[in-house]
């Protein structure tokens, strides 16, 4: 993902490097029939090898093979680099501060490189460097040619024909099977007549994962081989976190002062996350109790980063003339700083003060120190000192702030009903008993870990718990902040001024969705009530007034957690059970209103729940289906001499569930429609299957992720399917990804190519990308291009895009420019699926509807076909018109049904429907606009 991947790479190329040498000095032996090892060979049930070992396999290998396979020799020369490059950085450490620990440490870790080295030496790797250097193989090619046993090369001297009757060597593992612990398959039985095989260890039930170069003098797990693996893992996590911060604080400084909206940064702000945690959770697999920030800190800086403060450093090279690399920058890095050191700190600091009562008012020493926080102090012109101290203030306050408010349900509860709790017992998390209650929206999972650390007794060992991803998602936080204010950190030019972004303050884009001033009479919030008036009219018409209660009462509870929790809080008006906010002396909404990052991760989360209960409602009621099939025919027939821009958006978002796979129909329209009714009919009763969830469900928003029990809306957007899967790309399933995005082409430029044993072409391997490409019109040719991954990551013509984000292109992490151009085009793009008020394309869907009705009842053909679906008790009798109207084809009718379209063509979208929701930096006219503003 981001970052280098050193560790990941280094661990994973080791073990497949043994896996081949194991099993291959296996084969020979066997073959050989030696009852002992042998040749120095030593090789035991653990699937560990020591260096001298390693060294002796080689030469054994070498002494019985006729060629290496160029795989191998990839993979060794690739365990070499990671561990020459974590070498180097270690050797820089010991350079000007000397420390015997070290020092030993890094005279092992040579010892170990010279042996992988004479290892590289003996199995021909300079030869091969010189032929092969270009050889390139993805990983399921070393799987396939690692773990598939292929060992024909290493023939040996037939001793008697006795041999034909000798087992192989121990079958290898199937691919998906390898890594899997405690599974493989056993060795094939003896033939009849065979020689007994000598006591060897086969490893067949040895799990890939035990693989692992051990030193000759490695003490259990806590030796020097363990030791050198440990740092090459410390240095690999810091050095993502360094690459991660500085890619997100790029997003954060976009949205305060170019208009990227602040939801875009939110979600990949989450996946950088999610990216921290992921190369954390390997250092937890592999070195059990030495996973939290403070163990991995101390590791790296030798428990001294102010001794060390020298010895870590950030180069910048450029190509010379004459195309070699040339230095252009170099500065000495601040250890602290940029290894997240001051993060960790104010969140350790502040967990202990908070511990020290548990009323939610910090202790008088904290209090003095954080007091009188100014966010508007020039931070330009204050001294470094006075910096540092703004920061941590801000930090700690904030986080004061943030615990206080996500335990008020609790502490309300202790207060006013008298109901009693541990508060150090309580399970905070975003699945726990208290999880029902919103308080906040989109940093659940993190408010609810710094509570529960909070809220333990004084004494609790806070340290260990604090994990690496939890500092980080703090620093982006706390950057969120700074940058608004004009204050950058950067790793090669430090400290970067600026005059504060102008015209924004962090609420902009979530003001925009709620219109809780109702300016523009646009946001979720008016679209909440006349939505609910409307239901309450149709279900009176149907002569049931609570007929549509659960949308009704889903829409009520949306409102209010968007109204009390979004943006803005309880907190600010004065919950009388908990302290005032630590902010009161500027802003009692001090929570969201000093926070970008807040705004942004809770804006995200709103968006996506809008679009949920939107497509839930459409999917509910026909009213726009109905439309945009009419819509489809009149424009078709010619009657609409264009698109009505409303109509056409939605039809082109969601092509597939209005009109099923064929696509919009260019005749028979009337069946066209049928067909998707009947499909919906048939479909009705997931409904029923969904409001049975809903009773034994804790949340609404689970109730409406629950998309499956639609009857034709199934899309979710990347964002939501990113959520459900902790924000890690690679979960995301191929058949969720929508085949034109730059994910998706992305992974299809990764796609193996295979040749076809007939034609002996190289063809793309077809996964269910490929196949659904290839089902929209995409060649074999077109879908090989994507392979240039430059070309894969190119904006598109009809996508504008904030400042920067073309200038990240080449050196922002893969999976992070994909997403970023995917999730700018759900949010702002054209058209911007997360971007839509559904509540009122719901609302315009039946007003439209009403009015056709309207028009068509003063024909006196079409008023009585009006008034016997009524007289029949037709539940719907407006729907059955316009059936009835695309079935007779009545030109007269058609003509009065593209008036009304054509009256209701102009100011709905702009002014209702969609693009205010947004803040983008340029509009779909491409004119340049003020961050902050509406586009219209």
């Amino acid at each position: 993902m981001a970052g280098q991947n050193l560790y990941l790479t280094y661990k994973r190329d080791t073990k497949y490097l043994l896996y081949w040498m194991i099993h291959a000095s296996n084969n020979i032996l066997r073959k050989l029939k030696k009852a002992s090892d042998g040749d120095g060979v030593s090789i035991n049930s653990t699937g560990q090898v020591t260096v001298a070992g390693l060294v002796a396999m080689a030469k054994h290998i070498v002494a019985h093979s006729t060629s290496i396979p160029s795989v191998v020799l990839q993979l060794l020369a690739s365990v070499i680099h990671a561990r020459t490059q974590a070498h180097q950085i270690f050797l820089q450490m010991a350079s000007n501060n000397p420390d015997p620990e070290l020092e030993r440490s890094n005279i092992s870790h040579k010892h170990f490189i010279d042996a992988l080295a004479e290892v590289f030496q003996i199995m021909g790797g300079p030869a091969w460097e010189k032929s092969h250097k270009t050889d390139q193989f993805d990983q399921e090619d070393v799987e396939l040619s690692i773990l598939s046993n292929q060992f024909s090369a290493l023939g040996t001297d037939d001793h008697d024909s006795e041999d034909e009757s000798e087992p192989e060597v121990s079958s290898a593992p199937q691919k998906r099977k390898a890594s899997k612990p405690g599974k493989g398959r056993k060795g094939k039985g003896k033939k009849k007549g065979t020689r007994k095989q000598p006591d060897k260890p086969l490893l067949d039930d040895v799990p890939l994962e035990s693989y692992r170069i051990i030193q000759d003098f490695e003490q259990e797990q806590s030796g020097p081989g363990t030791i050198t693996d440990y740092l090459v893992a410390t240095y690999d996590l810091f050095y993502t976190m360094i690459s991660l911060r500085a890619e997100t604080q790029s997003f954060w400084h976009e949205v305060a002062y170019d208009g990227l909206n602040s939801a875009v940064a939110g979600a990949l702000s989450n996946v950088a996350i999610a990216s921290v945690k992921k190369a954390e959770s390997q250092v937890f697999v592999d070195f059990p109790g030495n996973d939290s920030f403070e163990t991995l800190f101390n590791t790296i800086t030798r428990g001294n980063p102010d001794k060390l403060r020298d010895n870590f450093s950030l180069t910048l090279w450029g190509k010379a003339p004459e195309g070699k690399a040339k230095r252009m920058a170099e500065r000495t890095l601040d250890i602290k700083e940029q290894f997240l050191f001051f993060a960790y700190r104010d969140l350790r600091d502040f967990i202990l003060d908070y511990q020290m009562n548990r009323t939610g008012k910090p202790t008088k020493r904290m209090a003095a120190e954080t007091k009188n926080w100014q966010p508007t102090l020039d931070l330009a012109h204050a001294t470094s000192e006075e910096r540092m101290q703004w920061r941590r203030a801000y930090t700690i306050n904030w986080l004061y702030d943030l615990v206080n408010l996500f335990s008020s349900i609790v502490t309300q509860r202790i207060t006013l009903k008298g109901e009693k709790h541990d508060m150090a017992s309580i399970d905070w998390s975003v699945t726990g008993p208290w999880s029902e209650h919103r308080r906040l929206y989109g940093l659940n999972e993190f408010a609810g870990f710094v509570t529960k650390m909070a809220m333990q007794k004084p004494g609790f060992n806070v340290a260990s718990h604090i994990l690496p991803h939890h500092v980080f998602q703090l620093q982006c936080i706390v950057d969120s902040m700074i940058i608004s204010r004009g204050w950058s950190i950067d790793g090669l030019r430090g400290d970067i001024f600026s005059p504060p972004a102008p015209d924004y303050f962090p609420r902009r884009d979530v003001d925009l969705f709620t219109d809780r001033l109702q300016k523009k009479t646009s946001g979720f919030l008016q679209g909440e009530f006349v939505a609910k008036q409307l239901l309450e009219k149709m279900g009176l018409k149907r002569g049931k007034k609570d007929a549509f209660f659960v949308p009704m009462t889903i829409l009520e509870q949306l409102k209010e957690d968007f109204r009390d929790w979004l943006g803005e809080t309880k907190y600010m008006y004065g919950l009388q059970t908990i302290p005032p906010s630590r902010f009161s002396s500027t802003s009692p909404n001090g929570l969201w209103e000093y926070s970008p990052f807040l705004c942004g991760v809770g804006l995200l989360e709103a968006l996506e729940q809008a679009y949920l209960v939107g497509i839930y409602l459409m999917d509910l009621l026909p009213e726009t289906t109905f439309l945009i099939h009419l819509h489809n025919m009149l424009v078709e027939e010619g009657h609409l001499e264009r698109p009505v821009g409303l109509w056409g958006t939605i039809a082109y978002m969601f092509e597939e569930e209005f009109f099923g796979p064929g696509g919009p129909p260019k005749s028979n329209f009337s069946a066209a429609l049928d067909r998707r009714t009947q499909d919906h009919a048939k479909l009705a009763g997931k409904q029923t299957t969904r409001l049975k969830l809903l009773k034994t469900t804790a949340t609404i928003p689970q109730f409406l992720a629950h998309v499956k029990s639609n009857a034709l809306f199934h899309r979710k957007p990347l964002s939501l399917l990113l959520r459900e899967v902790d924000w890690d790309p690679d979960r995301v399933p191929d058949e969720e990804i929508q085949v034109m995005s730059t994910l998706a082409m992305s992974r299809m430029a990764s796609t193996k190519r295979v040749k076809d044993p007939v034609t002996g072409q190289t063809k793309i391997q077809e996964t269910d990308l490929v196949r659904r490409a290839k089902a929209l019109g995409m060649s074999e040719e077109m879908i090989r291009d994507t392979g240039d991954r430059q070309r894969a990551l190119e904006i598109p013509e009809d996508l504008q895009v904030p400042a920067g984000a073309q200038r990240r292109r080449d050196t922002a992490p893969d999976n992070l420019s994909c997403l970023e151009y995917d999730i700018l085009r759900e949010v702002c793009g054209e058209p911007p699926i997360l971007g839509v008020n559904y509540l009122w394309v719901f609302t315009v869907s039946y007003a439209l509807m009403d009015t056709v009705k309207q028009e068509l009842v003063k024909i006196p053909r079409w008023k009585s076909v009006f008034d016997g679906a009524v007289e029949s008790g037709r539940p719907q009798p407006h729907l059955v018109l316009v059936q009835a109207v695309l079935l007779e084809q009545d030109p007269e009718a058609k003509r009065v049904m593209a008036d009304v379209f054509e009256r209701f063509r102009g100011g709905f979208w702009n002014t209702y429907i969609g693009r205010t929701w947004m803040s983008c930096r340029r509009g779909s006219t491409g004119r340049k606009r003020t961050p902050g503003r509406s586009v219209f």
